[in-house]
């Protein structure tokens, strides 16, 4: 999907939010560890799952047309509220957020 996401035309494809980008190209793309994905991407290590989890939760959307629910069990635990991140409420992604 992220392939399929970057060979789309800016046009034709939703739009994300910058972290969201750069979390898709170093953690999906390039297979960057956790660690160095989320510094790419100016989150925490636990904010980069939550926030890849709402991107595919969107590109299934926008690609495959109705709404999913992934479980929050896939992503796997975060300890405590250390993911939390000042700009938390911009990794929430919601169908009607998306422009086509």
């Amino acid at each position: 999907m992220a392939t399929q996401y970057f060979y789309s035309a800016k046009t034709k494809r939703p739009t994300l939010p910058d972290a969201a980008v750069k979390a898709l190209i170093s953690k999906v793309l390039q297979a960057k560890p956790w660690k160095e994905a989320a510094e790419a991407g100016g989150v925490r290590w636990g904010a980069l799952m939550l926030l890849l989890r709402e991107v595919v939760k969107t590109l299934l959307f926008y690609y495959y047309g109705g709404e999913f629910e992934v479980p929050l069990f896939v992503v796997g635990t975060v300890r405590g509220n250390e993911w939390q991140h000042d700009s938390t409420a911009d990794l929430r992604l919601t169908p009607r957020s998306i422009s086509r």
